[in-house]
């Protein structure tokens, strides 16, 4: 499955149609990046399985691109930085996080984002 998902997330272009506006092309859009985003977050999982941090950070960064809100992929992604030893760079994950919650939806982190950051800063992270 593995290497399934590795071909689909290679063969991924970008939004579905790109530049048509047809109403009935939405959905399609949706579940075509929910798909990419489906595989890459099973990818970066399989990826932290094997302590491949490099590239769980690459795929949980891969869908902030695609759902910038994606509250789960930014925090694989800062314990993925931490893990590598860049804390600094975990917590810009983090910032900008919190600067796309608050211009997007208007709100804050989770409690568990949070925590997180805290953990990692207090240097816990327990890779929870």
């Amino acid at each position: 499955m593995v290497e399934s998902f590795k071909r689909g997330v290679e063969l991924y272009r970008g939004e579905f149609c790109s530049g048509e506006s047809a109403e009935w092309m939405h959905p399609l859009r949706v579940r075509t990046a929910d798909a990419y985003c489906t595989m890459l977050e099973a990818l970066a999982q399989e990826a932290w399985r094997t302590h491949d941090y490099h590239r769980v950070a690459e795929y949980s960064l891969r869908i902030i691109e695609a759902k910038p809100v994606h509250e789960g992929a930014a925090r694989l992604a800062m314990r993925a930085f931490a893990a590598l030893g860049r804390l600094a760079t975990a917590r810009q994950v983090y910032e900008a996080l919190c600067h796309r919650l608050r211009s997007h939806l208007d709100v804050a982190p989770g409690r568990d984002t949070d925590e997180l950051l805290a953990r990692i800063l207090r240097g816990t992270n327990d890779a929870g």
